[in-house]
């Protein structure tokens, strides 16, 4: 049997602002702190843009990547069905969460590092 290659460390990564409450528990604060990177919702299959503005907030002030986490505009199932929309009204939706999220992070000193799609998105 060969040696095993495990990496110096483990990116520990969660998805974040999937509630309805305008900001974070301390519970959260307290996940926030022991993670290497959270996907952020963009607020349209879950979330409020209270909600995301605190997490970013509180994220900034931390050691931990900040993912947009951009879904299709279906609440009711989560983002997490299928929809058969086109990739011409995908884009400007992906687009419109992205530029938002962004806009969010800039006025929280916050850096998006990435972009992981949600649910059937993904």
């Amino acid at each position: 049997m060969g040696e095993v290659n495990v990496a110096p460390s483990i990116d520990l990564n969660v998805d974040f602002g999937e509630s309805d409450k305008k900001t974070l528990s301390a519970t959260e604060s307290g996940i926030l702190a022991t993670v290497s990177s959270i996907n952020l919702s963009c607020g349209v299959h879950a979330g409020n843009v209270a909600l995301i503005r605190d997490i970013l907030r509180v994220a900034a002030a931390m050691p931990v990547s900040i993912g947009a986490h951009p879904s299709y505009d279906d609440r009711k199932n989560f983002g997490r069905v299928e929809t058969g929309i086109p990739a011409a009204v995908i884009e400007p939706l992906v687009s419109a969460q992205l530029a938002a999220l962004l806009a969010l992070a800039r006025e929280a000193g916050a850096c998006i590092r990435y972009i992981k799609a949600h649910g059937a998105l993904y």
